[in-house]
C-alpha cells in the first residue's frame, strides 16, 4: 500500500487576519461510537489548525468527560453555574439558551468554546426523553452570534444516544476518526448506520468528510496492515479515508496535560503531527461551504460495510 504522509506545514506565527461575519458557517461533528480513537484530539487540533489559518472557530464539547474543554485550557468553565453546555440545556421544559449566552473565549486566538460539564449526563438523560433530542443543537446555534464563526466543531461522547442525535441532525458535515487497529474499525457499520438513519430522516444534506486515520506509525507493518483492513471494509461503501494520516506522538498526552493544542505546545508545534493536522485542516477547508443546497448526497452503503467485514474475516481465517 502506498504510504501517505503530509509534506505541508501549518503557519506557526504571525497575526491572524480579522474576518467579517460569515453568513454561512460550517458545522462539523467529530464522531465515532467507539471510545479511544482520537475524537477529542482531532477536535482540539483541527480547531487550532483552522484558527491559525485565519478562521474563527467555536468548539462545542458535548462529552461530560470535558476533555476538549480541558485540552483547550478552559477547565474553569466545567462547574455548575459557569457558562457551559449544561447551562444551555438544563431546562428541558423551556427554551435552549442561544450560543451567545454560553460561549466563552479560550486562551487561544480565534477559538471560543461551549464548555462541557461533568453533570452533562444528567441533562442528556432528560434530552432523550424530551422533544429536544433531535433539535437541541439547531436551537443552540439559531442565533446571530453563530455567524461570527467560520467553523463550529462538535466533540461527541462515544455513544449513539442522547446528544448524538441532535449533533448529527444539526451538523452539515462529519468526520470519523479511527486508529490503525482492527478493533478500532469494529462496529463502524453500526455507527454509520445510525448516522445514515438520522441523515435520511432529519438531515438529508449531511456529508461525510471521511475517515481520519490517526496515531499511526507508518514504519510499522502492523499499522499499515490495519489501514489496509479498514480500506477493505470500506470498499464500495462511498466512504473515503482522508489522504493525510496523523502520526503517533507522545506529545499528544503532554499537550493535553498542558491544556494546549499541539500547534501551540512548544515541544510539538514543529513536529510532523502538528504539520499533519494543519494539512488535514487545509484539505477539509475546501469542502466546508456551510449548509449545502441542491442535490442530496449519495447514500452510504452500510450493508456493504458489514458484508466486507465478514468477507475479510473469512479470508483471514481461511489463510490461517
Amino acid at each position: 500500500m502506498k504510504k501517505k504522509q503530509s509534506k505541508t506545514s501549518a503557519k506557526s506565527s504571525g497575526p491572524v487576519a480579522k474576518e467579517p461575519a460569515n453568513k454561512h458557517p460550517s458545522f462539523v461533528a467529530v464522531s465515532n461510537q467507539k471510545g479511544g480513537v482520537g475524537k477529542t484530539t482531532t477536535v482540539i487540533n483541527l480547531a487550532s489548525a483552522w484558527a491559525l489559518q485565519g478562521k474563527k472557530v467555536c468548539v462545542i464539547d458535548t462529552d461530560y468527560q470535558a476533555n476538549a474543554t480541558v485540552g483547550l485550557g478552559a477547565g474553569q468553565y466545567q462547574k455548575i453555574g459557569e457558562k457551559n453546555l449544561y447551562m444551555a440545556l438544563e431546562n428541558t421544559e423551556g427554551p435552549v439558551l442561544p450560543l451567545e449566552e454560553v460561549v466563552v473565549p479560550t486562551n487561544f486566538e480565534n477559538i471560543d468554546i461551549v464548555a462541557a460539564c461533568d453533570r452533562l449526563n444528567e441533562v442528556e438523560d432528560n434530552i432523550v426523553r424530551s422533544s429536544l433530542r433531535d433539535v437541541w443543537l439547531e436551537k443552540l446555534l439559531n442565533c446571530e452570534s453563530t455567524k461570527r464563526y467560520d467553523v463550529i466543531v462538535v466533540d461527541t461522547h462515544p455513544t449513539l444516544s442522547g446528544f448524538f442525535w441532535g449533533v448529527i441532525a444539526g451538523c452539515h458535515y462529519y468526520i470519523v476518526p479511527c486508529f490503525p487497529e482492527e478493533f478500532s474499525a469494529i462496529g463502524l457499520h453500526k455507527h454509520m448506520r445510525a448516522v445514515e438513519s438520522i441523515r435520511e430522516n432529519l438531515n438529508p444534506m449531511l456529508k461525510c468528510l471521511g475517515i481520519l486515520i490517526s496515531n499511526i506509525n507508518i514504519s510499522n507493518k502492523g499499522d499499515l496492515g490495519s489501514v489496509s483492513y479498514i480500506e477493505e471494509i470500506l470498499r464500495g461503501t462511498g466512504i473515503e479515508i482522508l489522504e493525510t494520516y496523523i502520526p503517533s506522538s507522545l506529545s499528544v498526552r503532554q499537550s493535553h496535560r498542558k491544556g494546549q493544542p499541539l500547534c501551540h505546545y512548544s515541544a510539538a508545534k514543529s513536529q510532523p503531527i502538528a504539520h499533519a493536522y494543519a494539512c488535514v485542516a487545509r484539505t477539509l477547508s475546501k469542502e466546508l461551504k456551510g449548509k449545502r443546497q441542491g442535490r442530496k448526497f449519495r447514500r452510504i452503503n452500510c450493508d456493504q460495510i458489514l458484508m466486507n467485514e465478514k468477507r475479510v474475516h473469512t479470508s483471514v481465517f481461511s489463510d490461517d
